[in-house]
């Protein structure tokens, strides 16, 4: 049956998958404040939104029973649903890995290995995106596509898998780490990912996304409370060829700082709506973000242009004397809107 369900948030959203095309899915979250328990209670269920219908369906699951949860990591492997970490009802930080079969609606907790000498700590407030090629996309958790040599022909250094990035850990520290969640055998392998270059600063409530033009994973915004401007409207890429970090030089509309936003991809534009700052929620716009380098190359050269332009414009109109002092004689020059002082 389709029905309204009740509103919520900190939940998790996921994209279109085969199984379920043009559907919206939705996972966990918290319900609105109850007055009479005097918390916000986490959620465990899973929803589905049809656009065309404009109707939400509640999607019935079995097997194990996933703790209820929000501000948790989400992402759909094939015919897998992955669920990592997250705040349960009492404030803990969670560190378990979910899968949700999505061809039987079954639960079943994953299993891992951690790094040698490695223990989990609970984490929130994290992101993780899967990246695979078309030639091996997965067709579950367990099982791989075909053969990955045709990657390491094509990309060279590049490691596929689901890699996860910043989080607020259970002792209260922001998270800077970047893990690779190997995939295709049991148990599934963690990986430390040792990274070059001049890195970001450490951060939670950002977005992530693949760009595969690129090979790199798209970092934005997010937030860090020790930092003096603790929200943040940076972006960084992460080459994964060569697992080196670069931030992005930001030409054009400057969009305000953000945190706890959403983020897709239209063609080669990234797509960032919504989100918060320390003031108040940020405007409701819609805003792009080029990421193709020879369509970034010709804007940037075409706004030169059009500065080149004006500027000569505005050089040719005449120059205008204010008299302000006549006893010290000084004078006001308006050059093209540039007030100079001269005596």
């Amino acid at each position: 049956c389709f029905f309204f369900f009740s509103s919520r948030r900190r939940h998790t959203r996921f994209l279109p998958v085969s199984w379920a095309r043009r559907c919206v899915q939705e996972t966990g979250g918290s319900s609105k404040y109850n007055d009479m328990i005097k918390m916000r209670c986490a959620m465990n269920d899973v929803r589905i939104f049809k656009p065309e219908t404009l109707e939400w369906k509640y999607l019935k699951t079995s097997g194990d029973v996933l703790e209820a949860r929000h501000n948790n990591a989400c992402e759909i492997v094939g015919r897998s649903l992955i669920i990592h970490g997250g705040v349960n009802d009492h404030e803990r930080y969670l560190d378990d890995l979910w899968e949700l079969n999505l061809n039987v609606m079954k639960w079943s907790r994953a299993i891992c290995r951690e790094p040698d000498g490695m223990t989990p700590l609970g984490i929130a407030y994290h992101q993780c995106c899967s990246v695979f090629t078309k030639e091996t996309q997965p067709f579950s958790l367990y099982r791989s596509g075909k053969d990955h040599r045709l990657v390491e022909k094509k990309y060279g250094n590049f490691q596929e898998g689901i890699y996860f990035y910043g989080g607020k850990l259970e002792t209260g520290e922001v998270n800077d780490e970047v893990r690779l969640l190997k995939i295709g055998n049991i148990p599934l392998d963690w990986v430390i990912i040792e990274t070059k270059g001049a890195q970001p600063s450490a951060r939670y409530q950002h977005s992530m996304i693949y760009f595969e033009p690129l090979i790199s994973l798209v970092i934005y915004g997010g937030r860090n409370d020790s930092l003096q401007q603790p929200c943040l409207d940076d972006i960084w890429f992460l080459r994964l060829d060569n697992l080196t970090w670069l931030k992005a030089e930001v030409y054009g509309k400057q969009v305000q700082p953000r945190y706890a936003h959403s983020v897709g991809m239209m063609g080669q534009k990234m797509v960032v709506f919504g989100g918060m700052n320390f003031e108040s929620y940020v405007n409701a716009e819609v805003n792009f973000l080029e990421l193709d380098q020879t369509t970034c190359t010709k804007l940037i050269k075409d706004d030169m242009k059009r500065k080149e332009e004006e500027k000569k414009v505005e050089d040719q109109k005449p120059v205008s004397y204010t008299h302000l002092d006549a006893a010290d004689d000084l004078l006001c020059v308006d050059l093209g809107g540039r007030r100079i002082i001269k005596k």
